[in-house]
């Protein structure tokens, strides 16, 4: 999320939608989202923190993937 300016509530129930996808298909969204940005207000208002894969960089979202 780092070149989003601003998320709102449609916004965040796509981000649900595409988590919820991805891990039906064993490959769960990993967002990368700096703690600093102000999009990250609304995901931890709604408690969505509790729910989403959230990575300060894209290095530490990386970890742990299987390249194969």
């Amino acid at each position: 999320l780092s070149g989003v300016q601003f998320l709102s509530s449609s916004g965040l129930g796509h981000l649900v939608a595409l988590d919820e996808e991805g891990r039906q298909l064993a490959r769960p969204l990993r967002i990368v989202v700096d703690e600093t940005r102000s999009v990250i207000r609304p995901i931890t208002t709604m408690g969505l923190d509790d729910v989403l894969s959230l990575f300060e960089t894209v290095d530490d979202a990386m970890a742990g993937i299987p390249t194969s």
